[in-house]
């Protein structure tokens, strides 16, 4: 008898399905389960939505996907899936003991290869993370002819990637270190991502403006080391407008302000003169104050046509800075008090414009 039940299925035993039939059951449960899960997570399914999100802000190039460590976008079903194949913590390889590949031998891809191993062993961290970058540019600093840092250079490493990627993988908070946020964004930058940076940005000032001043400080912090300083005025005020449409306070803007206005007058020899109206720009979205700040005033110094030093002498004219702000900063103890170092700096400027005006 159980030989003859061998021959003979089960009387209540499923037909056997073509291969058509069964490729046709996969695709129907595959959708359900899609389904089920992109509802689970409240995924609605409106591209069109999600398109206009990222279409207001203007002049943004649109992302290089093939580049980019996350889509903003899309049913959780791929972007989970994604996270896992992307994930470096899942790369478990003996980096450093295999066999030599064309460009092994490096400096990028050693220190590239140190840095993918120490991730999958669960050693990195913020702190790692950072003396990698610092790692790299000084690499590309010793390659550079000149001191200045090419941001070409830079973006040759591929470093802004890998620590985007550990980051998006291990969900490491990383904007409340303002060094390592500001060498990241510069790498990213010059990795051609920084249309990645700006959906950041939308997305705090659309939903939840949690770190969304360190972020716009970082990214301004970023642009304010390049030798030409119109792309971080261009992206300032650009900013300040998103913030403006979307009824945000610009106090956001405070951090990224004040870097800014130092790379603009403090360290101005660094850089080359800006457009006058992009500077304007700048100048204007000043918080207004009932009396002068040694922010404010040391700006029309390095006006790039009209210089002036009628505000700063008025600045010195006032007892308040003699009488207040100056012995205030002298009694702080910290070894380098930028408030002391702007008004030393604004002082120097100013003399050094009148006697080239007198």
């Amino acid at each position: 008898s159980r030989a003859l039940g061998r021959l003979f299925p089960p009387i209540n035993a499923p037909l056997p399905l073509s291969s058509r039939e069964s490729q046709r059951l996969l695709d129907v449960m595959k959708k359900s389960f899609r389904a089920e899960l992109d509802k689970q997570h409240d995924y609605m399914y409106s591209h069109k939505d999600a398109g206009s999100s990222s279409s207001s802000v203007a002049s943004i190039p649109a992302p290089n996907i093939k580049h980019l460590p996350e889509e903003p976008f899309g049913p959780p079903t791929d972007r989970h899936v994604r996270a896992i194949l992307n994930n470096p913590l899942f790369g478990v390889r003996d980096t450093l003991n295999r066999t030599p590949g064309p460009d092994i031998g490096t400096p990028y891809a050693r220190e590239k290869l140190v840095f993918e191993a120490a991730v999958s062993k669960g050693l990195m961290n913020i702190s790692r993370a950072h003396g990698f970058l610092i790692k790299m540019h000084t690499l590309v600093k010793e390659r550079t002819a000149i001191s200045v840092v090419n941001e070409e250079g830079l973006g040759s490493t591929g470093a802004g990637l890998l620590v985007l990627q550990w980051l998006r993988a291990s969900n490491q908070p990383w904007l409340h270190d303002h060094k390592f946020s500001t060498l990241l964004l510069r790498f990213v930058i010059a990795e051609d991502l920084e249309d990645l940076v700006w959906m950041w940005i939308e997305q705090r000032i659309k939903g939840d403006q949690k770190h969304l001043s360190e972020l716009i400080a970082a990214y301004i912090g970023a642009k304010t080391y390049l030798f030409e300083l119109d792309p971080a005025y261009a992206a300032f005020v650009k900013i300040a407008d998103m913030l403006e449409k979307n009824s945000v306070s610009q106090d956001y803007l405070e951090v990224a302000r004040n870097r800014l206005n130092w790379a603009s007058t403090v360290e101005a020899v660094q850089h080359t003169k800006p457009s006058v109206e992009l500077f304007e720009s700048f100048v204007t979205g000043e918080p207004t104050k009932n009396y002068l700040t040694a922010n404010r005033v040391h700006l029309d110094l390095h006006h790039p046509t009209s210089p002036s030093s009628d505000l700063a002498l008025e600045y010195f004219n006032s007892d308040r800075v003699w009488d207040k702000i100056i012995p205030k900063h002298i009694k702080t103890k910290r070894h380098k008090n930028p408030a002391l170092q702007r008004i030393m700096a604004l002082g120097l400027d100013t003399a050094q414009h009148l006697m080239h005006t007198d």
